[in-house]
């Protein structure tokens, strides 16, 4: 059973509490722009899932108050953290999650720690302005990644951030201990795009990459020698490309796994094709080569950010 709400100020915590005794055998929850919605109508659903078999969870457009750091009381995502202590998300495989701070990390860490069987991880900002690059930013980011990635880095397969950046570290450090990633999607700033190519040169399986420019341009001040968000060999932002031209992306797309078959960038996706030919030498050598993409699919990461 799936279950699905999406913006309406009707659906509340006791909309909610009265519909959970009848979702005991709900697969998957998705809450969009309920902005009236806490913790506790949250809980009572999964509460009431008593045959455990909760795989996809999604909180997308929740109140900014649903995580209130500074108040005297626990936020609603803390609660929720607490009250999943057990093994309600014991079965839990994707996750999606729209965050308005990075104050919303902790609490979303701990959550997870309660989902053992976690494959898909889906994040991105409520606000792009609340994720502005700064080294406040990138180390509370880059500690949610370590942690993540600790936890759950063998099982996971696809790792969604959208409308906020992540540095080149923690992408790195995904690349290398998520060793059944396949799908790749994140924010990058484009005088980046050579680091990037060495960190995806480190996964193993990926098929899938898509990249986004941020919408709020990394400064790149001569006295910011210490952004992690910048590849350190680029800081003189001249020639920065605001559309990844195919020559460019195939230039990454050379660098990353044999396994890789999709890579996009903004609005752009391209599939990655293989011929075989023989060169200077007389050897035959595969060689990639980008195509237009052609299947009446929507490519899943258009799918994944409602705003």
């Amino acid at each position: 059973m799936e279950t699905r709400h999406q913006t309406s100020p009707l659906v509340t915590d006791s909309v909610l509490e009265a519909l959970a005794p009848n979702l005991a055998q709900l697969k998957q929850f998705s809450l969009t722009g309920c902005l009236r919605v806490t913790h506790r109508g949250v809980w009572a659903v999964l509460s009431a899932n008593t045959a455990g078999g909760l795989r996809v969870l999604a909180l997308e457009g929740l109140a900014a108050k649903f995580l209130r750091p500074h108040t005297p009381t626990p936020s609603d995502l803390a609660a929720l953290s607490a009250h999943c202590a057990d093994t309600v998300l014991a079965r839990l495989q994707s996750f999606t999650l729209s965050v308005h701070s990075t104050a919303w990390l902790a609490s979303t860490a701990a959550l997870l720690a309660h989902a053992p069987s976690l494959e898909i991880v889906q994040l991105y900002a409520a606000d792009p302005l609340a994720f502005a690059p700064n080294a406040a930013t990138a180390a509370i980011m880059d500690a949610f990644w370590r942690d993540l990635v600790t936890t759950h880095g063998k099982r996971l397969t696809r790792v969604s951030v959208h409308r906020m950046a992540i540095s080149l570290r923690a992408i790195e450090d995904v690349c290398v201990r998520c060793t059944a990633l396949r799908q790749l999607y994140v924010v990058v700033d484009p005088t980046a795009l050579g680091a990037l190519a060495n960190c995806l040169s480190r996964a193993r399986v990926l098929s899938a990459v898509h990249i986004n420019f941020p919408t709020i341009s990394v400064a790149a001040d001569d006295d910011d020698d210490d952004n992690e968000w910048l590849d350190d060999d680029d800081h003189d932002r001249e020639e920065v490309p605001v559309v990844l031209k195919a020559p460019e992306a195939l230039a990454i797309v050379r660098r990353c796994p044999d396994t890789i078959s999709l890579f996009g960038c903004n609005a752009r996706v391209w599939q990655v094709e293989r011929e075989v030919r023989r060169n200077d030498a007389g050897e035959l050598v595969v060689e990639r080569y980008l195509a237009g993409y052609e299947s009446p699919d929507v490519p899943e990461q258009f799918l994944v950010v409602r705003t």
